[in-house]
Protein backbone atom coordinates (compact mmCIF):
# COMPACT_ATOMS: atom_id res chain seq x y z
CA UNK A 1 0.00 0.00 0.00
CA UNK A 2 1.56 3.49 -0.75
CA UNK A 3 1.71 6.23 1.96
CA UNK A 4 1.23 9.01 0.37
CA UNK A 5 2.65 10.84 3.28
CA UNK A 6 6.15 9.21 3.14
CA UNK A 7 5.86 10.19 -0.64
CA UNK A 8 5.03 13.73 0.16
CA UNK A 9 8.03 13.01 2.98
CA UNK A 10 10.63 11.74 0.28
CA UNK A 11 10.18 14.78 -1.86
CA UNK A 12 10.53 17.50 0.24
CA UNK A 13 13.47 15.62 1.97
CA UNK A 14 15.17 15.11 -2.12
CA UNK A 15 14.12 18.54 -2.70
CA UNK A 16 15.67 20.43 0.54
CA UNK A 17 18.93 18.19 -0.03
CA UNK A 18 19.47 18.94 -3.70
CA UNK A 19 19.09 22.53 -2.72
CA UNK A 20 22.22 22.29 0.02
CA UNK A 21 24.23 20.25 -1.83
CA UNK A 22 23.57 22.29 -5.49
CA UNK A 23 26.78 24.12 -4.97
CA UNK A 24 28.85 20.98 -4.45
CA UNK A 25 27.51 19.28 -6.69
CA UNK A 26 25.28 20.58 -9.59
CA UNK A 27 24.81 17.11 -11.29
CA UNK A 28 22.57 15.89 -8.28
CA UNK A 29 19.79 18.23 -8.73
CA UNK A 30 19.37 16.50 -12.10
CA UNK A 31 19.35 13.35 -10.22
CA UNK A 32 17.02 14.52 -7.34
CA UNK A 33 14.35 15.85 -10.03
CA UNK A 34 14.94 12.63 -12.10
CA UNK A 35 14.52 10.31 -8.73
CA UNK A 36 11.39 12.32 -7.87
CA UNK A 37 9.93 11.45 -11.33
CA UNK A 38 10.42 8.02 -10.91
CA UNK A 39 8.22 7.93 -7.87
CA UNK A 40 5.52 9.69 -9.48
CA UNK A 41 5.58 7.43 -12.23
CA UNK A 42 5.87 4.12 -9.59
CA UNK A 43 3.08 5.73 -7.35
CA UNK A 44 0.79 6.42 -10.46
CA UNK A 45 1.11 2.61 -11.48
CA UNK A 46 1.18 1.08 -8.42
CA UNK A 47 -2.36 3.42 -7.69
CA UNK A 48 -3.42 2.46 -10.98
CA UNK A 49 -2.90 -1.35 -10.87
CA UNK A 50 -2.73 -3.01 -7.84
CA UNK A 51 -4.75 -0.64 -5.57
CA UNK A 52 -8.36 0.71 -5.71
CA UNK A 53 -8.33 4.19 -3.62
CA UNK A 54 -5.43 5.58 -2.26
CA UNK A 55 -5.57 6.61 1.62
CA UNK A 56 -7.09 9.85 2.42
CA UNK A 57 -4.86 12.24 3.55
CA UNK A 58 -5.25 15.59 5.46
CA UNK A 59 -4.97 19.17 3.88
CA UNK A 60 -2.47 20.08 7.34
CA UNK A 61 0.06 17.50 5.58
CA UNK A 62 -0.40 19.02 1.89
CA UNK A 63 0.07 22.44 3.23
CA UNK A 64 3.14 22.09 5.40
CA UNK A 65 5.03 20.35 2.29
CA UNK A 66 3.91 23.14 0.00
CA UNK A 67 4.59 25.65 2.54
CA UNK A 68 7.60 24.25 3.24
CA UNK A 69 8.99 24.77 -0.16
CA UNK A 70 9.00 28.42 -0.17
CA UNK A 71 11.93 27.66 2.17
CA UNK A 72 13.97 25.86 -0.65
CA UNK A 73 15.48 29.41 -2.00
CA UNK A 74 17.02 29.99 1.73
CA UNK A 75 18.12 26.33 2.05
CA UNK A 76 20.03 27.08 -1.23
CA UNK A 77 21.81 30.23 -0.23
CA UNK A 78 22.35 28.76 3.32
CA UNK A 79 24.11 25.93 1.51
CA UNK A 80 26.17 28.07 -0.71
CA UNK A 81 27.40 30.48 1.92
CA UNK A 82 28.61 27.66 4.16
CA UNK A 83 30.44 25.82 1.49
CA UNK A 84 31.84 29.23 0.51
CA UNK A 85 33.00 29.79 4.24
CA UNK A 86 34.54 26.05 4.29
CA UNK A 87 36.87 26.94 0.89
CA UNK A 88 38.33 29.84 2.72
CA UNK A 89 38.91 27.98 5.55
CA UNK A 90 40.77 24.95 3.60
CA UNK A 91 42.63 27.72 2.22
CA UNK A 92 43.90 29.22 5.38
Amino acid sequence: MIDIADSYGYITRTLFLSAWYASIAPLGVLISLIGILLNYWVDKIKLLRFQSAPETISVKIISTVINSLELLPLIYICGNVEYKNHLERVKK
